[in-house]
């Protein structure tokens, strides 16, 4: 499906009136995640008995170098396309209570923490609106994909007495 990303800190810098390079810095991976995620689980399909939940919560950084070609140049109304390579990393944290694997598990309790980096390439179709000299609105929307690499993880079962989940 579609993504929204959380908004971005653009810079640019014109060669000359078509070419322009670009470095953008934002929040988030550009995976779409949210930053917080809540899972409720229950003990049976109709929703009674006990309750279990999984509570995720991510931190992210973005970064990316890139390049925009203006097709009018620097005129009021300017069309651009860009190219851009994604950098990013974060972590996250998942703390599971009364649940497993996505399940209601009463009784046991967890959290798993790990990292992550990011790879990454975007394509661009955007149009800027200047209206005062060198002040512009634009919009862009883009296309891109990403490669996700896990780091190191840590498991810590939280409930004493249960059996020991790997």
């Amino acid at each position: 499906g579609i993504t929204w990303n959380t908004p971005s800190l653009r810079a640019r810098y014109f060669v000359n009136d078509n070419w322009a390079a670009r470095i953008q810095l934002g929040i988030g991976d550009g995976s779409g995640q949210s930053m917080k995620e809540a899972n409720y689980f229950y003990e049976n399909p109709d929703g009674t008995g006990g309750e279990g939940h999984e509570i995720i919560s991510r931190t992210a950084l973005s970064f990316q170098l890139g390049a925009e070609y203006h097709f009018a140049g620097t005129q009021k109304l300017d069309p651009y396309a860009a190219l851009g390579v994604n950098f990013g990393f974060g972590s996250q944290k998942i703390v599971e209570t009364d649940a497993l694997a996505g399940a209601y598990a009463k009784d046991f309790s967890s959290e798993r923490k790990g990292g992550y980096n990011v790879i990454g390439a975007t394509l661009g179709l955007g149009m800027d609106f200047y209206f005062v000299e060198n002040v512009y609105l634009g919009l862009e929307l883009g296309l891109g994909i990403n490669a996700i690499n896990d780091r190191e993880s840590s498991f810590q079962q939280v409930s004493p007495g249960l059996p020991t989940v790997s």
